[in-house]
This record gives C-alpha cells, structure tokens and sequence, in this order.
C-alpha cells in the first residue's frame, strides 16, 4: 500500500455514538472493502473499559436502577455511565433507537453542562457523527475544545485530526495540529502517535521529513496495540528507510522467482 493509500487510513479513530459499547473497528483500521460495504468509515466511540480512565469506575458495576438513582442525584459520572447504557441498549426499530439515544445525549448534556470532560467530549462524538443530534462538525469542533481544555486525550486527539484536515470551521493546518496531537500522545492516544508519525514520515507543518522520529511514534503507538501503527512501522522498514530493531514487526524475505518466471 503506498503512503497515499495508507494515509486514508490515519484519519480517525473513536467516533460514533451508536457504537458506544458495541464492537467496532476503528476507521484507521478499516479495510477499503469494509469502508465501501458500509457506505464510508463508520465511526466509533471509545468503549466503556477505555472511559474508566475518565470516569468512576466503581459505578459501572452498580445495577441499572441504582445508576439512575444516583444520576438522578446529579453525580455526573452516573449520568454519563447511564447515557452510555442506553447506547448500548439500543436496539429494535429505528424509532427505539431515537428514543435512546435522545435520553442519552440529554444525560450527556447535563453533565457537559456542570463542565464534565468525557461528558463534553461525548457530545462532540455525537454531532460529529450525528447520532441523536443532526450532525453538525462546528459543534462538534466546539465540544471537543471544551474537553481537551480539561485534558481529555480523546478530544485533544479530535481537534488535531479537524484542524489537520479542515474540518468542523477549523482552517486545515498541519503546523496548528501538532501540539493537539502532542498532548493527545502524552495522554496516551495511539491514534496521535500514528499522526504524529505520519507528520514526520512526510515532513508535514513545520517539521521536516525524518524517518527515524516517524518509526519512534510509530513504535509507541504498537506498544499501545495498534495495527495500523505496526503496519506503518514495518513500511518503513520494507523501504529501507529505516533499520529495523528488536521489537520492529519481523519481515519475511520475499521467495525467490523460479528461473524462467
């Protein structure tokens, strides 16, 4: 696949309402069959093992009735946990599933509201990918920066993707990307390794090209389990212009053609 190619599959990660506790393949991840089956990239949002970090994970193990008791008391971790079950429930009709999600993005808004980060971050997931709400980027754009102000790597990940790309009102700069996509790694984003990666891979911004930083994002995003980060890795090793080391993706020797072939 050569860099163009693989660069369609760099562009997002953790996105879509629907699939907030579903399986879901990351789009950096998708195949270019899945993408044209399903109409485009189908977006997914982190699952709720990942939102622990942000959340009390004490209260994902409390009975539905007793998370709707204590979001009814305004704790902001239940009302996010809670709007999170309801995605995960939903199911059925169509109709159904606009009844859920309804009650999910207004538990997501009311905590947003008090200033919840992952609650912030999950309505831009919302209107970004127009689950529940009409889609609509510019709002998305303006969750995210809500939530990344408060740290969130997931939404620090999100801005940089939309300020590289030009996305949600924000004009397209690789160079204004960057320090979202550093703080986004620091939090511990694979996804803002692999960009980051891609940004000295093709000397994007105000970096130069330099392989050997691009294999380090790369490596740090395989530690953290990304395919698409070891793929990336291994092509720089397949075109030599990187050595491989200890712990790099083990390239099989091509088998030699048969004379006469």
């Amino acid at each position: 696949m050569n860099t163009k190619n693989r660069f369609l599959f760099l562009t997002a990660s953790a996105l879509g309402l629907s699939a907030a506790l579903t399986a879901c393949t990351p789009p950096a991840q998708q195949t270019a069959a899945s993408k044209q089956a399903a109409g485009g990239e189908t977006l997914c949002v982190t699952p709720v093992s990942d939102n622990k970090r942000f959340l009390n994970e004490d209260l994902d193990a409390l009975s539905l009735e007793d998370l709707t008791a204590l979001a009814g008391s305004g704790d902001n971790d239940a009302l996010v946990l809670l709007g999170l079950r309801y995605t995960a429930s939903a199911s059925g009709n169509e109709i159904e599933k606009a009844v859920a999600y309804a009650k999910a993005i207004a538990l997501f808004r009311t905590a947003a509201d008090k200033g919840h980060s992952h609650a912030e971050y999950l309505l831009g997931v919302a209107y970004m990918s127009g689950m529940g709400v009409s889609k609509d980027e510019v709002q998305a754009a303006s969750w995210f920066r809500q939530s990344a102000a408060q740290g969130n790597p997931a939404a620090q990940y999100w801005i940089g993707e939309m300020s590289a790309k030009g996305r949600g009102g924000i004009t397209a700069d690789w160079k204004v990307a960057r320090p979202h996509f550093k703080d986004a790694a620091a939090g511990g984003s694979a996804d803002a390794f692999i960009e980051l990666g891609f940004m000295y891979e093709r000397g994007l911004g105000d970096l130069t090209q330099d392989y050997e930083k691009a294999a380090g994002c790369y490596r740090q995003g395989m530690r953290m389990g990304s395919q698409i980060a070891q793929y990336n890795l291994r092509v720089l090793i397949v075109e030599e212009h990187i050595v491989r080391q200890e712990g790099d993706p083990i390239i099989k020797p091509k088998t030699p053609e048969a004379p006469g072939d």
